[in-house]
Formats: structure tokens, sequence, C-alpha cells
């Protein structure tokens, strides 16, 4: 089940790269796919941006992205 986790995380992360539209690694609220996220993490794709930007800079990092995942999936 971790693997299965980490592959999704992955995934969902390669399927970010096209849509951080400045390049600067992190995807602000613009760049946020609540699509991509549900249909590649189940249900943990349903948590609100805000969840996901764990610093509330405004922008979501992969570590952030990592860190849900990690919690969520355990």
């Amino acid at each position: 089940v971790i693997a299965d986790c980490r592959k999704k995380a992955q995934e969902f992360l390669a399927d970010s790269v096209p849509r951080d539209k400045n390049t600067d690694g992190l995807l602000s609220v613009d760049e946020w796919s609540m699509d991509a996220a549900r249909k590649i993490l189940g249900e943990c794709g349903n948590f609100p941006f805000s969840f996901w930007d764990n610093d509330g800079d405004g922008r979501v990092s992969q570590q952030e992205c990592r860190r849900v995942i990690d919690i969520s999936y355990g």
C-alpha cells in the first residue's frame, strides 16, 4: 500500500510540472489542479489548496505534497 501511495505521489508531482507556468518548482493556487489531484490521488485530492500549502506562502512545494500524502496514507 505504501509503495502504491508513493507511486501516486510521484505521478502527481510529475503531472504538476507542465502546470508550473513560471517554472519555480512550486504551484500557486492558479497553477493547482483539483481535477488532477482527485484523479491521481483519490480522496487525498479533495483537500483544499490551503491544506496542501502547509507554510501558508501561497505556493505548494514538492515537500509539502509529500507531507500531505505521507500523512494521508501513512
